[in-house]
């Protein structure tokens, strides 16, 4: 029977289905000459392929070249609430993409079998996973992250940031974020790429590069050497393109190319905000008290960022934002930040450090984490906010 003539009075019945050479719906998947008998109850409204890789306890994703055949007379009873990947099937549980990521693996006692009794029972069982299917437990599953719903979202503890801190830091307050900047919900990931686009044209600026044709490089038309009798390849004069010193062949003319592009102000600072709501929503956003640290040693400044999980060798990368008040300028302060926070974290490794008038959408999604000080949230709240 062709797969695509099965009625859906012959998948409604509770028979057994033995498909030969299936037409490719997904050649990538389904181009196999071995398929196995597959056991339909109720297919209800879901697709055909779907459903029968789905009773056969197969992921409706999961690939199917030079599939064995896997036994299935019978539907698995579903509260046992056990996952089974079939021998056929070479999943690692261990990746993030599979659908067993996560779930804990549990041993069915085996069937009996008559081989068994000539074993010496001390001898430790060997499983052959290439033909001993694997099973996992389905209520181990991890739930899934969620976030945290609009308005609590917008309360956020502020955090030590000093020496002393410990991991993972403590809490010294609480505070209630601006729903103008913190608070865009849904994210408009469409005005963080056109943000995006304009930065990268604007950094890249005007081209004016020239290079010199063969009539501006510098040599005469005097031939080289003989036509004939050194058995070399014959040449004229010394300027051609495919010559080292010679001329460069449709190359720029230095005409002035300009790659930026113009964006609206409002549009913007609206992608600011979706940026800065994005890391809130992402739960990758800190606010901290204060980054007068006291001290300009990296090693003792890394051990702060380390509580919170940035730079080091598997740290995450980080995007600091301070200010420093007109009561704080007597202190010492490099561009608007604090100096030993600046020159501490100079040398860690994805760590960047800059006074908040400087924020910019391409930095804050480049880095996947955000420290901001109560001095530069007050001075974004009061500058964007307006808006």
């Amino acid at each position: 029977m062709a797969f695509f003539q099965l009625t859906r009075q012959t998948l409604k019945s509770n028979t057994i289905l033995r498909i030969g050479r299936t037409p490719s719906l997904y050649s990538r998947c389904y181009r196999t000459g071995l398929t196995p008998p597959l056991a339909v109850n109720e297919i209800g409204n879901s697709s055909l392929v779907s459903a029968l890789r789905c009773t056969a306890g197969i992921h409706p994703f999961a690939p199917l070249r030079n599939a064995r055949t896997v036994q299935t007379e019978t539907a698995p009873d579903p509260e046992k609430n056990v996952i089974t990947i079939p021998p056929n099937l070479k999943f690692d549980p261990e990746c993030v993409s599979t659908p067993y990521y996560g779930i804990e693996e549990i041993h069915l006692p085996a069937a009996d079998n008559d081989d068994d009794d000539n074993k010496d029972a001390n001898e430790t069982p060997r499983v052959d996973t290439t033909t001993t299917p694997r099973h996992f437990d389905a209520t181990t599953r991890p739930k899934p992250p969620t976030a945290i719903p609009l308005p609590h979202r917008l309360k956020v503890p502020i955090l030590d940031f000093s020496p002393t801190v410990t991991a993972p830091p403590v809490e010294i307050g609480t505070i209630h974020l601006s729903p103008t900047l913190f608070g865009r919900d849904p994210v408009r990931t469409d005005l963080i790429h056109r943000v995006i686009i304009y930065q990268r044209n604007k950094k890249r600026g005007k081209r004016t590069a020239k290079t010199k044709n063969i009539s501006e490089v510098s040599g005469s038309g005097r031939k080289v050497r003989p036509q004939k009798g050194q058995g070399r390849a014959r040449a004229g004069h010394k300027r051609p393109p495919h010559w080292r010193g010679g001329a460069r062949a449709h190359g720029p003319r230095g005409i002035v190319q300009d790659y930026t592009t113009k964006l609206n102000k409002k549009v913007r600072r609206a992608g600011l905000c979706h940026a800065l709501s994005q890391k809130l929503l992402e739960g990758n956003l800190f606010v901290v008290g204060t980054l007068e640290v006291g001290t300009y040693k990296t090693k003792e400044v890394g051990a702060i960022f380390d509580a919170f999980d940035v730079s080091g060798k598997y740290g995450t990368s980080c995007y600091v934002l301070d200010e420093v008040v007109q009561e704080e300028e007597e202190k010492e302060s490099v561009a608007g930040v604090h100096a030993y926070v600046k020159v501490g974290a100079r040398n860690l490794p994805n760590v960047k450090v800059v006074n908040q008038i400087a924020a910019n959408v391409y930095d804050i999604i480049k880095h996947e984490k955000i420290i901001i000080s109560l001095s530069a949230l007050t001075a974004l709240e009061k500058r964007l906010g307006e808006d």
